[in-house]
């Protein structure tokens, strides 16, 4: 099925088209029509405003980055963005393209843990300076300062910038950049592959940024809160850059704050009158569950219009105990926007009607698992259904197909496959491709028709409506039928107090012969007796939930799984960590065994 909608460029309160615009005409018209707007306004503490920023003086601040940049960095080079979470973050990225360099996007100045993650995203692009603050930078250099010398990086402060020289001071390189001219490098999270640089141009931004705009129904002015990472592109596109585009206002706070304090996001969305805000499914359970009743008195959430959902698998259950908890506070049901997206398509592709209820489809678990999911009938078994979430319909004038990769063939609805994508906010490719990932962006249906963008994330249509199922290459295969990893997650973390949340990894055992899967998770500091326990909860739980058991249990302590910046879990790291032998583990429950990590 052929799914294609119309765009309806009209109702974009931008004010530059996407098809011939760039960031910075974008940012241009809004500081030489709404000048003495704030547009950003970051709080330190996460609940205090300790910084607002116009439009005009982000152009200000941007040119002023940009001059300085434009003296160590030629037009079309690679630039480092390494920041925290403030607005900073974007007057960086506008700096660079006023000095015509690029900048790129993808490593945390708060986790510099992630050393080799930064230095493996230099290598890849090519970088050849990088930018942020100067505390920030000289703390990196710090780690590994032979490590760092070998980059052979210009190290810009963007907080000390430094005065033109006489002379200096005419048309910056980056104004006369085009539509079709790179506007940002966007790494990917890695949560099942290295991290790869995806390269947007200022098409496919201001593109995805318009179809938001339209799907979302945002209006000059509206007001958003964020404490998402901007190294992410939920949070640099989704938010920040989308206050940009609607001339509207983004209040940010940082995402250590949020997990500190998770009822910071909610008073600032009540104290600012948002309209929307978001984030992925975990952030909605963790308010439900760690803030107290007494924490909503005196909020009112009834102008949150638009809850967005994404980045992870959406659940009923959570959506359910978050609507119940805010309902005090006037929040609405009616307001969550579980939507889909991904990098290699900018960020957003698809999404439902706003104030429309969440579609929740019933589907009988066997025939999920066969790959040709039908609707649960009303009298079905307990533990015979799954409720999946509906994530709208494909926006922006795009094409979506449901594909069979190997046969090149789009499938009809209630048919599960791989998710192939065609339009605008298509990224032509990464900036570095490597032999193996030559199709990505390249595919084609066998009836010719092309080029599709395979995402590697795999679902299914029901009414129209599109249905993520999970990863292609984190699927769990067992005699013909699909299990999806994060369902088997989502019942250990039920199955005993003691697992931590969103902690857990399902994956594939080494035995290609006698093909399984491992179960790793995260627990608190428990005794011997009691781990064997909470082993033993989480194999049965699993077993009778999805009719196939663990062939390992493995206990691991806090941070013991990997997740990626985001927070994804990274199932392959764990997995190849667990078989070479240099995870720590607490415990190992097999079927023939049940014993302390270590012990015979």
């Amino acid at each position: 099925m052929n799914e294609q909608v119309r765009f309806d460029t009209a109702r974009s309160a931008a004010p530059v088209d996407w098809h011939t615009g760039t960031l910075l005409s974008v940012a241009e018209a809004w500081a030489r029509d709404r000048p003495d707007a704030v547009v950003y306004s970051w709080m330190e503490d996460g609940e205090t405003v300790s910084r607002d920023i116009t439009f005009a003086g982000l152009c200000e601040e941007a040119r002023i980055v940009g001059a300085s940049v434009a003296r160590f960095v030629k037009p079309g080079e690679r630039v480092m963005l390494l920041y925290g979470d403030g607005p900073d973050t974007v007057i960086g990225l506008l700096g660079c393209l006023y000095a015509g360099a690029v900048p790129v996007s993808g490593v945390h100045a708060g986790a510099l843990k992630a050393f080799d993650r930064f230095t493996g995203i230099v290598r890849d692009c090519g970088a050849k300076a990088v930018l942020g603050p100067h505390a920030v930078l000289s703390e990196m250099q710090g780690i590994d300062e032979d490590a760092v010398d070998e980059l052979g990086l210009r190290w810009l402060a963007s907080d000390r910038p430094m005065a033109p020289r006489s002379g200096e001071g005419g048309a910056l390189p980056g104004l006369v950049r085009g539509n079709g001219d790179l506007a940002l490098i966007q790494y990917t999270s890695g949560s099942t592959r290295m991290p790869r640089g995806v390269a947007l141009t200022h098409r496919n931004v201001l593109h995805n940024l318009a179809t938001q705009a339209e799907s979302f129904g945002y209006r000059t002015g509206d007001v958003g809160v964020s404490w998402l990472p901007l190294s992410h592109d939920m949070g640099l596109i989704g938010a920040v850059l989308m206050a940009l585009q609607v001339g509207g206002r983004c209040v940010m706070f940082s995402p250590a704050r949020f997990l500190r304090r998770p009822e910071r996001w909610l008073k600032a969305i009540s104290g600012f009158g948002a309209t929307i805000s978001g984030g992925p499914n975990f952030a909605y359970d963790v308010c439900a569950r760690r803030i107290a009743p007494s924490g909503l008195e005196g909020l009112d959430l009834s102008r949150w219009t638009h809850a967005f959902n994404g980045a992870e698998p959406v659940r009923q259950s959570v959506l359910d105990r978050f609507a119940a908890f805010a309902a005090p506070a006037g929040f609405r049901p009616q307001a969550f926007y579980p939507c889909y997206g991904l990098a290699e398509a900018t960020l957003f592709v698809t999404g439902g009607q706003p104030g429309a209820p969440t579609t929740a489809a019933t589907i009988d678990k066997a025939s999920l698992e066969a790959g040709r999911p039908v609707r649960a009938a009303p009298d079905a078994a307990a533990g015979s259904t799954a409720t999946l979430i509906g994530c709208g319909r494909v926006a922006g004038g795009q094409r979506l197909e449901i594909v069979d990769p190997a046969a090149g063939v789009a499938l009809g609805e209630g048919r599960v496959g791989e998710i192939w994508l065609q339009g605008p906010s298509v990224a032509s490719g990464y900036f570095a491709p490597r032999a193996e990932e030559d199709g990505i962006f390249a595919a084609r249906l066998a009836s010719g028709e092309g080029p599709f963008l395979r995402t590697g994330d795999l679902g299914f249509r029901l009414d129209g409506e599109l249905f993520v199922t999970g990863r292609e290459r984190d699927l769990i295969v067992l005699r013909g039928r699909n299990h999806y990893p994060h369902d088997i997650e989502a019942t250990a973390e039920e199955a005993h107090a003691s697992v931590r949340r969103g902690a857990s990894a399902a994956f594939m055992t080494e035995d290609e012969d006698d093909p399984g899967f491992a179960l790793a998770c995260e627990i608190a500091p428990l005794g011997e007796a009691d781990m064997a326990a909470v082993a033993r909860a989480v194999a049965a739980a699993v077993s009778a939930a999805h009719g196939v058991g663990p062939r390992r249990v493995i206990l691991l302590a806090a941070g013991g799984v990997p997740k990626t910046p985001s927070g994804k879990i990274q199932r392959s790291l764990i997995r190849a960590r667990i078989i070479e032998g240099s995870a720590e583990l607490l415990f190992d429950h097999g079927p023939r065994s049940a014993r302390p990590a270590g012990k015979a």
